[in-house]
């Protein structure tokens, strides 16, 4: 009698059956749903952290064309294109 009684004890999870019938799965009672859940909020936290950094090194488009027609501008009137006075206005234009 008392065989089966320790038998269907070790089955369920209540013995000291030194297997993986305790709640957690050999990990000290806590299982995996916490690890799970720290790689998952620390890959989001990492995305997060990657996306706003790209963004910031990132140059703004206006400010990237108005630089080459800058330059643009500028030797066109150190060739001689372009007056003094057309240079600035052109040099204002560009920058407002």
């Amino acid at each position: 009698m008392f065989a089966v009684t320790g038998t269907v004890t070790a089955q369920m999870g209540g013995g000291h059956s030194g297997g993986m019938g305790e709640m957690g799965g050999g990990m000290g009672g806590f299982g995996w749903g916490p690890l799970l859940w720290s790689l998952l909020l620390l890959s989001v936290v990492f995305i997060v952290g990657y996306g706003v950094y790209t963004r910031g090194r990132a140059p703004a488009p206006e400010q990237s064309q108005t630089d080459t027609a800058l330059s643009t501008l500028r030797s066109r009137y150190a060739r001689g294109e372009l007056s003094e006075e057309e240079f600035e206005e052109r040099r204002r234009r560009l920058e407002e």
